[in-house]
């Protein structure tokens, strides 16, 4: 027995004998089956859209290559400002994502860059914060 599709309908069924013959007609749009051939595999819809944890990869690696760029004397100041200065390189990823249809690659991207500034702006506001004493 194998899986075949009706080339009309697009109705997925197995080859199967009724009363000793093989069905030719299809069970739903009953036009003859002119030709049985297995369904052709597609792609996962989620590969066609990006995945979300390419997202989040990317930006690490992005983040690294910015540590490599502010490594010096005075690199680390920048860091302070990590959430701010990610613009300059999400955004363009944002952009080649979007043309390329990667949605699902786009919202890990931006998820990402969002807990980044969040967790920045929170450090800084805790190390450096107002502290009344």
């Amino acid at each position: 027995m194998r899986q075949s599709y009706c080339v009309h309908c697009d109705f997925t069924y197995y080859d199967v004998e009724v009363e000793g013959e093989t069905l030719v007609d299809c069970p739903t749009c009953k036009k003859p089956l002119l030709e049985q051939r297995p369904r052709p595999a597609r792609a996962p819809r989620s590969a066609k859209r990006g995945y979300f944890m390419h997202g989040v990869y990317v930006l690490l690696l992005l983040h690294c290559t910015q540590l490599l760029w502010l490594a010096g004397p005075d690199g680390w100041v920048l860091l302070w400002f990590i959430g701010i200065t990610q613009v300059v390189y999400v955004v363009p990823a944002a952009i080649v994502m979007l043309v390329q249809g990667k949605f699902n690659t786009l919202g890990g991207l931006l998820a990402a860059a969002v807990a980044t500034a969040v967790l920045n702006f929170a450090l800084a506001g805790l190390l450096c914060g107002g502290s009344t004493y």
